[in-house]
Formats: C-alpha cells, structure tokens, sequence
C-alpha cells in the first residue's frame, strides 16, 4: 500500500509526504518518504526489526542473535564505541589477540624517544646534588663536577666544604622553559591511549592451561667445604680448625623454551601494585629475582627471609654489598646458630659500654687492655703476661701458678722478698698478708 501526497504551500518543510508499507504473514516494511525524515524500517511478526533513518541504525533481536562472517571483518567507528553486556561475556579468539591504544604517532614515528631527550637535561639537574661534591648517575654513569674540599678529618664528602650547585637553583626555570616544547610534543601523542580493566570482584590472568614443575636447579648436599669452627689443642696448644659440609644450588635452565605459559609485563616508566589486607603472595618454582639499579626496599611490620628446600639438606641465604653492610635496631639484634663464624680480614672492632661472654673465650693472639681486667677464676696463658701499669698484678687471694707438677704453687710472701731484693722495675707484686697461703 503506497501513500504520496505533494505539499504544495512554501511555507511548509516537509513538501513530500510519503510512506509505502508491505505488510504479509511474516513481517512488514515500511517506506517513509516524508522530507527529512526518510525511514526505512522492516520488522518481524516476533518484533525483531531493523531500522534506518537519517541519523542511525538499529537492530533489536527479542531472543538471540548471530552473526557469521566467512572472510575478514572490519568494524570501525569514528566517533566512541559503547558496548553492553548485562549478563556473562566470552570472547574466544584461536589466533593472537592484539589491543592498542593510543595515537599511531607513537608506532609510527620518535614521539616518545623525543619527549625522553627533550627533558634529559632537567632530569640530570634533577639528579645532581644540592653542593658540587661529586657522584655518579645510576643508570647514565655520568659524572657530576666536584669543586670543594672533603672532610679534613675523615676526607669524606660528609663534613667538607663544597660549594653550591647552580644547577639545582634553577630546575624550576628549565621546567617552564621546556612547558612549550612539551606542549608541542603532547600534541602529537593524541588524546588517550590508556587501557583501563576494571573489575567489581575478581581479576584472573592466566597463561597456558598446565603448569610446569620441571627441576629448576640442583641440590647437591654436603658439596662445599666452610668453617664450622675453631678448637684448641691442649697437646700442641694450637689452634685447630673444623670444617664442615654444607649444600650448593646450581641454577638450570629447563623452562625457558616452552611454547607457552609465560606472562610478560613492561612498563616504560613506573608499575605499580596495591593490595589490601588480603596481602600479597609470589610462588614458583624456579628461581625469582628482583634487580634494580636504584634503590630496594623492603620494610613491614615483620621482614621474614628464609632459605629452605623441604626436608632436602640445602638453604642459604647469601648478602653481598660491594662498599659497607648495615644492621641496626632500636631494641635487639639476635644471631643465633650452633656455630657463628665473624671473619675480618684487617679487623673486627666492637663499640660497646659492656661486652658479655658467657662462657669460655679462647684469643690466639695478644690481649691488650687499657683499662682493669679483674678475674673471677683462673688466668692460664702459654706466653707472657706483661703489665705496664703503676699497680702491676694485685692478687687479694688465692695462688700464682707458674708451670705444673711439683713445686707449681708459689709463696706470694716469697716472691715479694725475692723481688724486693731485686728492686721493682720488672713486676710488682702486692700481697694481702691476712690472705697469704701458707708456705710449701
């Protein structure tokens, strides 16, 4: 059924009035003619219809719907693209699935290599001290001027004169000086080119379908030999050394080549990670590393670091600094093991109001005190006991033995005449008569 009818009246807009329907047992469509509001619309009997007008087109599926395309399909929309999904979504892809943001400015030409050298000498004045003491930059290795004196004292750079870095006073002007040129830059980068993935529950990211547990790497036990301690010999009144065995970990490389399962992350200038107090857990089963040219830190209400291989004879926990080790607490520091090992190549220096040792103390080489030594027990020593006090060696009780077997014990009574008689330039004995031992 056609209707046309012609407007005849300039003062009308819309001067053709048309529509022409179709209509059987299967659906219907319509053709509207009417001036500025030309519509095509063909409809189903189950209310499915597609719709053409002169701003849009639609579809409405009222129960499913399915597209198949046999070649290759393109979609392109120059404006925004809005997609809803008020249920579940799969989108299953056999191939590779690519997703790319941003101006193709960035693939196609040195944006971004522009951007990072345009700014590189802000950013070096950003790294350079506040005085002209020197240093090296991190990752540049450049070198930054020194012009002053080091400590007199020490000669370190804490404590001497150095004299102020013009460069640092004038990071605000180079930064709006470069404001322009930016500007230039950013304006070829485009608007956007973020990726935003939101989830109101849970996020899995998961690749390949097995998980590989090959052996990583080789625990040999009682591999290499260290020192578990040291024991004095009575017999040659030296001492001797004890090793022990303890395992090795040697890295191999079984995994690297597998076809599947890995999951690479790259970020060109930060990345982030936020958890909550669910907390946050790193498990493998090969070997982990984190490396950085700056600085690493690692701090929480509790640091636990541990070595461990189940049950399998090996655990070590190595730390290597190539300048100075630092510990320090503001209540205890506590090492603990059978057997603890201090090696210093020059020497081992102990700052301390009051050094405790429990037990027995065994020094193979000389014992200078500046200061008192006062000794509950006994003082055994295989060499010479030399005092360069006024005092010399008080002794308020008790015996000085000399050697062994018969004629060990001697008078004190006798050893004061006897260096009375002598004169006191060698050793001074004072003797407390009321505590004198009797004689041999």
């Amino acid at each position: 059924m056609a209707i046309d009818k012609k407007i005849n009246n300039d003062g009308e807009y819309d001067l053709d009035r048309g529509e022409v329907v179709w209509n059987n047992r299967s659906g219907t469509m319509v053709f509207d003619n009417t001036t500025g509001k030309e519509r095509l619309h063909m409809s189903h009997f189950s209310g499915a219809n597609l719709s053409f007008n002169n701003k849009t087109v639609s579809m409405f599926a009222p129960n499913n719907s399915q597209e198949t395309v046999n070649g290759i399909k393109y979609s392109t929309s120059i404006g925004n693209s809005f997609e809803q999904v008020r249920k579940n979504k799969e989108q299953r892809v056999f191939g590779d699935l690519t997703m790319i943001s941003g101006s193709p400015n960035f693939f196609t030409g040195p944006v971004a290599e522009n951007w990072i050298e345009s700014n590189r000498q802000i950013a070096t004045s950003k790294t350079g001290p506040e005085r002209n003491h020197g240093g090296v930059g991190n990752n540049s290795g450049a070198g930054f001027p020194v012009d002053g004196t080091p400590n007199p004292t020490t000669g370190v750079v804490d404590g001497g004169e150095w004299s102020q870095n013009e460069a640092q006073s004038t990071v605000q002007q180079q930064l709006e000086d470069q404001t322009e040129v930016n500007t230039d830059i950013e304006s070829e980068m485009g608007v956007g080119g973020n990726i935003n993935l939101l989830s109101c529950k849970h996020v899995l990211l998961q690749a390949g379908t097995s998980t590989v547990n090959y052996d990583s790497g080789l625990i040999v036990p009682n591999a290499r030999a260290v020192t578990q301690s040291y024991s004095f010999n009575k017999d040659t009144g030296k001492v001797d050394e004890i090793k022990s065995g303890v395992s090795v970990y040697e890295s191999k490389d079984t995994s690297s080549a597998i076809p599947f399962g890995d999951i690479h992350i790259s970020a060109g200038t930060k990345l982030k990670m936020q958890s909550g107090s669910g907390g946050a857990d790193i498990n493998t089963a090969g070997d982990i590393g984190i490396n950085s040219t700056g600085r690493v830190a690692i701090g929480g209400a509790e640091v636990v670091i541990g070595s461990g291989s189940g049950g399998l004879s090996a655990g070590r926990v190595t730390i290597v600094t190539e300048n100075d080790l630092f510990f320090e607490s503001d209540a205890v520091v506590t090492h603990h093991a059978p057997y603890i090992n201090t090696v210093a190549d020059t020497q081992n220096t102990l700052v301390s109001p009051l050094t405790l040792m429990t037990n027995d103390c065994h020094i193979q080489g000389d014992l200078r005190v500046q200061g008192n030594l006062h000794v509950e027990g006994d003082i055994v020593t295989s060499g010479n006991i030399t005092c360069n006090g006024s005092t010399g060696i008080t002794v308020p009780s008790g015996d000085v033995v000399a050697g062994s077997g018969a004629g060990a014990v001697i008078s004190l009574l006798d050893v004061e005449d006897a260096l009375n008689s002598l004169g006191r330039s060698a050793l001074t004995v004072t003797v407390t008569p009321e505590e004198d031992d009797d004689e041999a």
